[in-house]
């Protein structure tokens, strides 16, 4: 009779009360694969009778034989089935056949439930260790990485609302192939589309690498939707990563799962763990949230990492309103170099064609969220250091460049310098050279201002940052203070630039990512120049520049140059990345329309200052000290 082993009938046996009981087995294994390590609260496949047991204790008589205390699945049970002897039994992530089946023991447990009254299959649940879960009715109490009860207690590292726009001046995005990264009006959406073309690629990256803070639980969090469920030759990701090192979920082939990229070990390595092997809810309506994940809707994905290097990462989603562990990875014990090379990592969503696909592809954003959870100051671990300028002004009203500071592109050991700088405070003095009198001038501090003829010299030995004095102001950029001063003043920036995300200067992710500008003109001339669309060129000093679809001076098509900054929209053109050889356009066919510019920001953020003396006929002599806060990372 069918569930017997679910209970024991009180005399007489026909028409007696149930008293529930909870079965189990012991079942006798011989043959075992010498140097094989049974795994304890692990499911193995019968190979004979097609279901699987669960292992609860293993008790070993010697190196091939013993018994295992196990339980069967709900169908086998019910339905009084058990283990054939002789038949293998098999682990089921490395798909062998480690032992054979021998003679099976039923056993009875009586249990003592606490259930609840309207399904009294709702009982307390233990776990392997004893331990009785405890939850909410809003859903499980959430641990964070490190096993502490999530509260309140928390620092946001960064967030990324995508309710207006694609937030440009957070993230730098990389386009091939018609890749495109737009902003959808109707859904206020984030959206990445990639056309069929081989290699149409997308991304779009954080410049903000968040700081991570040992032995504190880093979490991303994000709303993600895919515009299809996936197909041959569209690869997809979305979480904390770059191109080194990063933990993300993906989409392959149109397989869906998780994965860990890391160059620790000198090279870039990566793993791919897909939805089938998930090990704590697959999301395939067999877990226990009963959730079949829909990549196709927006749904809440989340990571949580422990890190040190040797740490758990578990991934997840949300489903009516319960947070839901899809895997969970454990490093720790298992490898000898770091789960990743960095535990500071960008927030990226990335798309690419591997071979040409059968139709466009889209993933869409809604909003991003990177935490530490802990309760703390960004800027206490960071360091401080400082730079001063100075220099002799004459001329009344006139802009004078009185130097630039920019975190170096690469850190002493030559990795992407990805630190964060807080400017703390700005100083500044001036005099008259004749009189001694104090000086009237206008400070004015840019970031991004249009530079040209940079020569870059270390602010000190070891440091991460450089400085400039010999360069040439071209056009301005973004603001960052503009007072007038007589004689001396001082700036305290300590409540402006406060946070990792809008209030620390860093470098650019992805080499400041895709620019493409249209061309309206280029001279016949040496060297050629060449006049950009817009209020001001998206090319910076020294860096590369691929021109295509002019017309009329043809010659240039396909071809890369250097710029230099002439004006704010004009460039002059190089043929070298050193700028000693110019492109000489005399001979060239006259341009007639069209063309356009393209290539990489650069990686550099440029922090520019100037001074203009106001008023007097003598000299005024002027200095300018900067100091920040900076960690490296």
């Amino acid at each position: 009779m069918a569930g017997e082993r679910n209970y024991l009938r009180v005399p007489p046996d026909s028409t007696g009360k149930r008293v529930r009981l909870k079965h189990s087995a012991q079942l006798t294994y011989t043959g075992k694969t010498i140097g094989y390590q049974w795994k304890p609260d692990n499911y193995y496949d019968l190979v004979s009778s097609g279901w699987e047991i669960h292992v609860h204790e293993i008790h070993e008589t010697n190196s091939t034989s013993g018994y295992l205390d196990i339980s069967y699945d709900a169908v086998a049970e019910f339905n009084n089935l058990a283990p054939a002897s002789g038949e293998g039994i098999r682990d089921q992530v490395t798909n062998t056949i480690i032992a054979t089946a021998g003679t099976v023991t039923d056993v009875f447990n009586n249990t003592t439930n606490i259930v609840g009254f309207e399904n009294p299959t709702n009982g307390l649940d233990i776990d392997n260790t004893g331990s009785a879960n405890i939850r909410f009715y809003e859903g499980n109490p959430q641990l964070d990485a490190f096993g502490k009860l999530r509260v309140s207690g928390a620092t946001l590292l960064g967030e990324y609302i995508f309710s207006s726009g694609t937030l440009p001046t957070q993230f730098s995005s990389i386009l091939r192939n018609g890749g495109t990264v737009t902003w959808d009006n109707n859904s206020r959406a984030l959206v990445l589309t990639n056309t069929t073309t081989n290699d149409s690629h997308t991304s779009h990256t954080t410049n903000t690498y968040h700081h991570y803070y040992p032995g504190s639980s880093q979490l991303f969090i994000g709303t993600f939707a895919l515009g299809d469920t996936g197909k041959m030759g569209l690869m997809r990701e979305w979480g904390m990563f770059d191109d080194k090192n990063g933990l993300f979920f993906m989409q392959d082939d149109g397989v869906l799962g998780v994965g860990i990229r890391s160059n620790a070990s000198g090279s870039v390595s990566q793993m791919f763990i897909p939805q089938t092997d998930w090990n704590v809810d697959k999301a395939d309506g067999t877990g226990r949230s009963q959730m079949i994940l829909d990549v196709t809707k927006d749904n809440i994905y989340w990571i949580d990492v422990q890190w040190l290097g040797a740490g758990r990462a578990r991934f997840g989603t949300y489903y009516n309103g319960q947070r839901v562990v899809l895997y969970e990875y454990y490093h720790g014990n298992n490898y000898s170099v770091p789960i990743t090379a960095m535990g500071s990592l960008p927030a990226c969503v990335h798309q690419m064609n591997m071979t040409a696909t059968g139709s466009s592809s889209e993933i869409r954003a809604w909003c991003i969220a990177v935490w530490t959870e802990s309760n703390l100051d960004v800027r206490t671990s960071a360091s401080t250091s400082l730079q001063s300028f100075s220099k002799t002004i004459s001329a009344n009203d006139v802009y004078t460049y009185m130097g630039a500071l920019s975190p170096k592109e690469l850190l002493p050991n030559g990795q992407p310098n990805r630190s964060l700088y807080w400017p703390t405070e700005i100083e500044c003095s001036g005099w008259d050279t004749v009189t001694g009198a104090p000086a009237i001038f206008e400070l004015e501090i840019y970031a991004e201002p249009v530079l040209s003829n940079l020569v870059w010299t270390s602010v000190g030995s070891g440091s991460t940052v450089e400085y400039d004095t010999g360069g040439t102001f071209v056009a301005s950029g973004t603001p960052v203070s503009k007072r007038f001063v007589q004689g001396k003043d001082s700036i305290d920036t300590t409540s402006v630039f406060n946070n990792m995300q809008y209030g620390a200067f860093k470098n650019y992710s992805e080499d400041g990512g895709t620019v493409v500008q249209p061309i309206t003109n280029i001279t016949q001339a040496n060297p050629a120049v060449v006049t950009l669309a817009g209020s001001r060129t998206f090319f910076r000093d020294g860096e590369p520049m691929t021109i295509s679809n002019v017309g009329g001076m043809t010659s240039v098509n396909g071809n890369t140059y250097y710029v230099t900054p002439l004006t704010a929209n004009t460039v002059a053109l190089y043929t070298n990345s050193t700028r000693t050889t110019s492109a000489n356009t005399i001979s060239a066919s006259a341009y007639t329309s069209g063309g356009t510019g393209s290539g990489t920001f650069g990686p550099k953020f440029h922090f520019g200052i100037l001074v203009t003396k106001l008023f007097g006929t003598n000299p005024i002599k002027v200095y300018v000290k900067v100091s920040w806060k900076e960690i490296t990372q």
